[in-house]
């Protein structure tokens, strides 16, 4: 399979935006099925590994992401955890 580069990625995603932006059916397809509308768009699939989301925007909602915890930051707040347990 063949790799993309984080600037593909970005200006496929910018194309998904940009259609469901103007168009109803295209917008329903992408919440329900994201990887099926990047192909349509790009006639490609989407890069192994690489899971792809789309979230329709709510006023009032803010959706961050969050990396995952490196081993020394959970082991941190393990530890953080504990000691409110212990200590208070």
């Amino acid at each position: 399979m063949e790799r993309w580069t984080r600037e593909e990625i970005d200006r496929a995603l910018r194309q998904v935006e940009e259609r469901a932006s103007r168009d109803r059916a295209f917008r329903e397809r992408a919440l329900a099925d994201p990887d099926a509308v990047l192909e349509e768009l790009t006639g490609r699939r989407a890069p192994p590994g690489c899971k792809l989301r789309i979230v329709e925007h709510a006023p009032g909602y803010h959706l961050p992401t969050l990396v995952p915890l490196s081993g020394a930051a959970r082991l941190r707040m393990d530890l953080d955890e504990v000691a409110k347990k212990l200590f208070g």
